[in-house]
């Protein structure tokens, strides 16, 4: 609970221009705990919450694949979003991305070959990533970190759908949506570079909009 109230409070900290925050929480947080997240939300944060009840009805996973799955469950109203989770809290980075929409958003990658693991070696979300974002396209060479995507909310839908129906098909079975697989996915549909421009962090450094 204190963990939330941190991330929502240091957002509030930064300039921005974020409308509204959604909370994802557990289907068995005890009443008393949502009452004290809006509590202390409503006192540390000048921006609309709301809390969500996670539905598990497309997902047999442990909780933190729940919680990988918000990229796709969680409902949105903007036409952009960021995703993150109480672990972690903004950086000044946030406000630049945040205050540029009007222009192409930036979104940092690192490189990764089927031969290289330098990259992908303090990540173990990485490869997995990696791996699986091959469903969209067998060329992908590159991971995104979830926390440093900035989502376009109705493609964001439309590769929802999409990773849906191959879970269905059981080809990504175990595998929760990523920002990886959705940039993998926007490429595959040939509208990657009229929506992002990427920059390799390896090359111009990281710039993470979350950190630890």
């Amino acid at each position: 609970d204190l963990l939330a109230t941190n991330i929502l409070s240091s957002i509030d900290n930064l300039k921005h221009s974020i409308s509204n925050i959604t909370v994802m929480i557990p289907s068995d947080l005890c009443p008393e705990k949502r009452r004290f997240l809006l509590q202390m939300a409503s006192a540390n944060v000048n921006i609309g919450v709301s809390l969500i009840e996670r539905k598990s009805s497309i997902t047999n996973y442990d909780m933190d694949m729940d919680m990988a799955t918000d990229i796709c469950t969680a409902p949105v109203t903007t036409d952009w979003f960021l995703i993150a989770n109480a672990m972690f809290t903004p950086t000044k980075n946030i406000e630049r991305i945040m205050t540029k929409l009007k222009s192409t958003p930036v979104v940092p990658f690192t490189p990764v070959s089927d031969n290289d693991n330098i990259h992908c070696s303090l990540l173990t979300s990485c490869r997995e990533s990696y791996e699986n974002a091959k469903v969209y396209d067998s060329n992908n060479r590159i991971f995104v970190k979830d926390f440093n995507m900035l989502f376009h909310t109705a493609s964001r839908d439309e590769f929802c759908n999409s990773w849906l129906q191959h879970r269905m098909s059981s080809s990504i079975e175990d595998h929760p949506p990523s920002a990886t697989s959705y940039i993998a996915f926007l490429r595959s549909k040939k509208t990657l570079n009229d929506q992002y421009e990427l920059f390799d962090d390896t090359i111009y450094g990281e710039r993470d909009l979350f950190q630890p």
